[in-house]
């Protein structure tokens, strides 16, 4: 997989989704987009988060993301 192809990922704050983004950034990946809440405490991605592209939103809400997918 090209290392700079656009990733998107919900959950980017919980417990996995913050593991599968430091895995992504550790082995190079550049173009990653993470859905979270409003409300999500970054305390689990917090060296990273200035890494990502966020995406504020509630994965119930597909119009929330639908532009990023497309």
């Amino acid at each position: 997989m090209d290392k700079s192809a656009r990733i998107f990922i919900t959950g980017g704050t919980g417990f996995i989704g913050s593991y599968i983004i430091k895995y992504l950034l550790h082995f190079g990946y550049t173009n990653i987009t993470a859905l979270k809440r409003k409300e999500s405490p970054m305390d689990l991605i917090q060296n990273e988060m200035d890494q990502i592209n966020w995406l504020e939103g509630d994965v119930m809400d597909e119009y929330c993301y639908q532009e990023t997918l497309d």
